[in-house]
């Protein structure tokens, strides 16, 4: 049995026929049986991945990085010091840490590998003498697939027949210029078909390809989304926090001559505290649980960041066919020129279509024509000798005709694209142009239809009138992105009468600019032409990436959608790039949100569980800050004042991980959507997250104030009052964190009452028993008790800070 991999100079020199049969396959009938079993044993299945780490290698890995390692010396301290309990505790603490680490982020990687299966591209395969869809990883070399206009080419193949195939090899190659195939021709993995149809044999797969054996093919662009920057901001607030602070607390300890070791191990762990590690992988497990409650809404997410850009778009540029509208069209009216017949067009718009491509112009055409038994008589008499599909750059399809003893050439396509082939072109433009006009006032699109006469020259037959309907929901959908703050644009390729018609029916607007109005123009005047505009006609895929590009110099946050091979660049450019229900692979690829089901519908789902996702990442950011705030600020000033360590290492260790423990539970935290985009405020949060922690810190002190001075106790219990007081009453701040308004505004989510609950419980029972640290009994009442005046008392406080700090208006859906 042959090798079956070949390099591609070997495939480039070979015979076809030899490599055919080499790889013991017939080009008619494809693998068989046998065969398919044999080289899947072989090969298996063939996607490109980075080697899977074993589950215990990336448990491991949670033990490396600056946190870990600060705990980690903070253990090595502990041995040094002999103080065995102490390396016990922080060593278990360490290792549940890295446990709660590990279990975030494999339900993040969970959650996308399978959004990605989802996305799997497809493959059309000839095997046992059938044509199959199937995923394009089970493709096996020798292997006879079809490759269509848009397909992303799924391994090297050599091309067996059809008449070309045009390619961009630009991830491959850096070239930007399209490239001719043609049978004999190989073609690589990761090429996209710009034109053309042909068949190919497989010859190499996953990382026998030319794609496998490079290193990158295309490298994304390393731009932050706005969610990054908002990590980072907070971020650096808080590490700035904490080395102004831990300085403070160093040069003190060093004044007062303090043991070093023991002030190292202090000021290591109560960075670990201030420092929000499990910040990143806490919103992107909540992006991510997110990411698959909107798969189940047919949308799904390619690229996590785009949860929150969606989330803060105001600005939807939406195609008009198939989104918008049905995208399923009938004839509404035939217009010939003169010379021909209305059965002339029927005749000619049908030789130029092709029924096995089950494209919707096609199938228009021809079951009008099937209406009439006669003329489909006719029109089965002829013979079709070669089809051009149609393409996105010439804009119709062409065949050539054999047939009532003569040959010629049928075409139909755009009215302007069709005129532009006619030699009297100049003498028909104006009735070609009053009948478009016309159709367009009813919201008709038209469609041109031509053939060659005996001398070989084009004619205008005439002009059919197609209708493609608004969907039923459009309306109400549109009104309800318009009530939650996105301005919808409809972009069409239509004539601007039929896009004014669409645009009104759907209360868009009637503010349509055709395309060329802006492309000449100044950016600043383009822009602002743009952002008042209700839509685009006459548009190319070029002017979807001009407009995207001009929007987002305006600080809007743009969502565009698309479906075509040459939509890829504006759809990867926009900050949601949105591939709606039939998109192309290169479409699919390039689009940060998949479309499963039509219409705009989807969209808006998406808009709406996006902001809910933002909500929930908001609420845990403000959490977090005013959390670190209250441990921080309150133990560092503590030691300033009182000359005495408010809380042990231990205990800082306790509270980052019973703190830690329930928020993971926020991904699923009821929430609701805003009507406004959302963006992030950092002024917002940080001042309202610094109010919060403040109010905490004062309510610390109170009750450390409380056991010191008023129950006189031992200062070991003052320790673990003050520790229960920090864990029970500051977990609750989430509760604070998560509205706007009054704490019970919003019926929190089972899974957050009950996980705060359980680690309440716990922390209680370590404290009245004194599990790891110097038991208070029944003072533990004392502090759920204190605790819940200080979450009423704090509640109203952040109410008060809100109508202070944010000015945004913001209103939610109820």
């Amino acid at each position: 049995m042959a090798e079956m991999i070949y390099e591609s100079e070997q495939a480039k020199t070979i015979d076809t026929g030899d490599l055919l049969k080499d790889l013991h396959v017939d080009p008619k009938i494809g693998l068989d049986e046998k065969e398919i079993s044999t080289r899947r044993d072989k090969f298996g299945f063939n996607e490109i991945v980075e080697k899977k780490e074993s589950l215990l290698l990336r448990f491991l890995k949670n033990f490396w990085g600056p946190i870990p390692w600060m705990i980690e010396a903070a253990v090595i301290l502990s041995i040094i010091d002999k103080d065995w309990k102490d390396v016990i505790i922080i060593g278990s603490l360490l290792l549940i840490n890295a446990l709660i680490e590990f279990v975030q982020s494999y339900k993040a990687d969970n959650a996308m590998a399978m959004l990605k299966k989802s996305l799997a591209s497809k493959a059309r395969v000839l095997r046992k003498g059938r044509w199959h869809e199937m995923e394009a990883r089970e493709l096996l070399p020798g292997d006879i697939i079809r490759i269509r206009l848009g397909d992303i080419i799924p391994a090297d193949v050599k091309l067996l027949d059809g008449e070309y195939l045009i390619l961009d090899e630009s991830a491959l190659t850096g070239e930007s210029l399209p490239v001719e195939k043609y049978a004999g021709d190989i073609a690589f993995s990761g090429s996209i078909a710009r034109q053309g149809e042909m068949n190919a044999v497989v010859y190499g797969t996953a990382l026998n390809t030319f794609f496998g054996k490079t290193a990158k093919l295309v490298a994304e662009a390393k731009t932050k989304s706005h969610f990054q920057k908002a990590v980072i901001r907070i971020g650096d607030y808080l590490i700035i926090l904490n080395f102004i602070l831990v300085l403070i607390v160093i040069l003190t300890g060093l004044f007062r001559q303090e043991r070093l070791i023991d002030l190292l191990q202090f000021t290591l762990v109560l960075t670990v505290a201030s420092i929000p590690a499990a910040l990143p992988a806490v919103l992107s497990v909540t992006m991510a649980v997110g990411a698959l409650k909107l798969s189940r809404k047919k949308a799904i997410i390619s690229k996590l960041v785009a949860v929150e850009e969606m989330a803060g778009m105001d600005i939807l540029c939406s195609d008009k066919t198939g989104t918008i509208t049905q995208n399923k069209l009938g004839v509404k009216g035939l217009y010939p020129l003169a010379g021909f017949s209305e059965d002339d067009i029927l005749l000619c718009g049908s030789l130029s279509s092709k029924a096995e491509n089950n494209d919707a112009l096609d199938n228009a055409v021809l079951e009008m024509a099937e209406k009439n038994s006669s003329l489909w008589l006719r029109i089965s008499s002829f013979t079709m000798k070669d089809f051009k599909p149609f393409d996105p750059v010439s804009k119709r399809t062409e065949s050539l005709i054999s047939g009532e003893a003569k040959e010629f050439k049928a075409s139909k396509g755009a009215p302007q694209m069709i005129l532009e082939l006619v030699h009297e072109k100049d003498t028909i433009r104006v009735e070609v142009e009053k009948i478009i006009e016309e159709a367009g006032t009813h919201g008709y699109r038209t469609l041109g239809v031509a053939r060659t006469n005996d001398s070989g020259n084009w004619e205008y037959v005439g002009l059919l009138a197609l209708n493609d309907p608004p969907r039923e929901d459009s309306a109400e959908t549109i009104r309800q992105a318009q009530e939650m703050g996105v301005k919808v644009e409809m972009v069409t390729g239509d004539h601007t009468a039929i896009a004014i018609e669409i645009a009104q029916q759907v209360n868009i607007g009637k503010h349509i600019v055709p395309a060329n109005e802006f492309v000449d123009l100044p950016d600043r005047k383009a822009r602002t032409l743009i952002e008042q505009a209700d839509g685009f006609s006459q548009v190319f895929p070029e002017h979807k990436y001009e407009i995207v590009q001009l929007l987002q110099e305006g600080d809007h946050i743009v969502g565009m959608t698309g479906d075509g091979v040459n939509d890829a660049p504006a759809l990867k450019k926009a900050d949601a790039g949105i591939a709606v229900d039939g998109a192309t692979d290169a479409a699919k690829s390039a689009a940060d949100i998949v479309l499963t089901k039509p219409g705009l519908s989807v969209i808006v789902d998406a808009i709406q569980e996006s902001r809910r996702i933002f909500q929930r990442m908001q609420s845990y950011a403000i959490y977090r800050i005013s959390e670190t705030i209250d441990v921080l600020f309150f133990t560092v000033l503590a030691i300033l004042f009182f000359n005495e360590y408010p809380v042990t290492a231990v205990m800082i260790v306790l509270l980052a991980v019973f703190n830690d423990f329930p928020i993971m539970t926020i991904a699923y935290d009821k929430v609701r959507y805003s009507m406004k985009p959302e963006r992030w405020n950092m002024r917002k949060v940080i001042s309202i997250a610094s109010v919060l922690g403040f109010t905490n810190v004062l309510f610390t002190f109170g009750i450390f104030y409380l056991g010191k001075h008023y129950f006189k106790m031992e200062f070991e219990q003052v320790q673990t009052l003050v520790f229960a007081e920090l864990a029970i009453a500051g977990n609750l701040t989430i509760f604070l964190a998560r509205t706007s308004g009054p704490l019970w505004s919003i019926m929190p989510g089972k899974g957050l009452i009950w996980s705060t609950l359980i680690s309440k419980i716990l922390v209680s029972l370590i404290c009245a028993f004194g599990w790891v640290m110097t038991p208070i009994g029944w003072y533990i009442f004392l502090v759920w008790g204190y605790a819940m005046i200080q979450m009423l008392i704090t509640d109203r406080v952040k109410i008060l800070a809100y109508r202070v700090f944010d000015h945004s208006g913001m209103k939610f859906a109820k």
